[in-house]
């Protein structure tokens, strides 16, 4: 009989990686970082910014405008595990028809005008923060040609000046599909904001299941598949739907066809080696005491998205009958998941 998933948080985790061969186990601290290395928690302070600081972060930028607003002036702006800091009393998401009306955030809203509003674009200032899946067509994203790298993870900047005379400073994070734009007639402003931006740790849960724990993102849900029960359409956590995932229907619309999102597929299949991907975990390896395989590979199948080539870890506990299965676009991503499987 198949145990049910339990969820525990985990409030007081962060994933580290030692110095030996490069592996990343659990450890006791003050949060979780997936996708980078380990950092102090907190708010970042752009009044610490400095200019030699900023240099060797923003491909040349200078940091000796980075804005000095004291603390009470200041507000952290999270999203998908990326923190930026803005003045306070900027708004959220102030746009009409695709234009920024004021100084604002604009978070994961699409910022093209529409011709038929008749908006007039105002030189107000704002941050935009979105993830697109497709960022060689994206002209915004572009902008950032100039490769980086911050806190472990390669980004791109960039800066353009607009035909107001605003200045747009860019920043593109290709594994996670990220684009952060500070756009100000205060050039300053715009490159200390983008300055600001740092990776931080989300908060993680332990999904124990037949015997295992694996530590996943908070946010993710359960089982969000869509289409036959066939498609992840999210950052997911699949807890054993069935022995395989079945084909999605030829009347599926080809929107919830496979996207690249993350996740983690843990199942209890009765016969091991009948299991469709138990092949990618052919090095052996001992877990607490138990007879395990591990091993990682890339998708390659074309998607109506375009290449699929997502990372793949799958982690097979032999007496357990439990094959773990983390998918992500970022490879480490998917590693450090299949790094946190402990038996329990």
């Amino acid at each position: 009989m198949k145990a049910r998933a339990q969820l525990v948080t985990q409030g007081a985790v962060w994933f580290h990686s030692t110095s030996a061969g490069g592996a990343v186990l659990p450890r006791v601290g003050s949060g979780v970082m997936i996708g980078s290395r380990q950092m102090r928690p907190g708010v970042v302070i752009l009044g610490l910014l400095v200019a030699s600081a900023a240099c060797s972060t923003s491909g040349g930028a200078s940091g000796s405008h980075a804005p000095m607003f004291p603390p009470a002036a200041r507000a952290a702006v999270d999203y998908n595990g990326i923190r930026v800091i803005v003045p306070a009393g900027w708004s959220r998401n102030a746009e009409k028809c695709g234009t920024p009306i004021e100084d604002t955030v604009i978070v994961d809203h699409a910022l093209e005008p529409v011709e038929a509003c008749a908006v007039v674009p105002r030189p107000v200032s704002y941050v935009w923060l979105y993830s697109n899946n497709n960022l060689a067509s994206d002209h915004v994203a572009l902008v950032a040609m100039h490769p980086g790298n911050l806190q472990g993870h390669a980004v791109r900047r960039g800066e353009d000046r607009l035909p107001d005379g605003r200045t747009r400073t860019v920043i593109v994070v290709p594994e996670q599909r990220f684009v952060l734009v500070a756009v100000s007639k205060d050039q300053g402003l715009a490159r200390g904001i983008a300055a600001s931006l740092r990776f931080t740790p989300p908060s993680l849960v332990a999904v124990r299941y037949h015997g295992i724990q694996v530590l996943v993102p908070a946010e993710w849900p359960r089982n969000r598949l869509w289409c036959d029960n066939a498609t992840p359409t999210a950052d997911t956590v699949i807890i054993d739907p069935g022995p395989t995932l079945p084909m999605p229907s030829q009347d599926c619309p080809e929107r919830l066809y496979p996207n690249p999102v993350s996740y983690v597929w843990l199942r209890a299949p009765a016969n091991v080696l009948d299991d469709p991907e138990v092949y990618v975990a052919s090095d052996p390896v001992r877990l607490q005491g138990h007879t395990a395989a591990r091993g990682e590979d890339q998708l390659s199948e074309r998607q109506p998205w375009g290449s699929d080539r997502r990372a793949r870890v799958v982690v097979v506990v032999w007496d357990l009958h439990v094959v773990v299965v983390a998918i992500s676009l970022d490879p480490v991503v998917a590693r450090r998941i299949a790094d946190s499987v402990t038996i329990v």
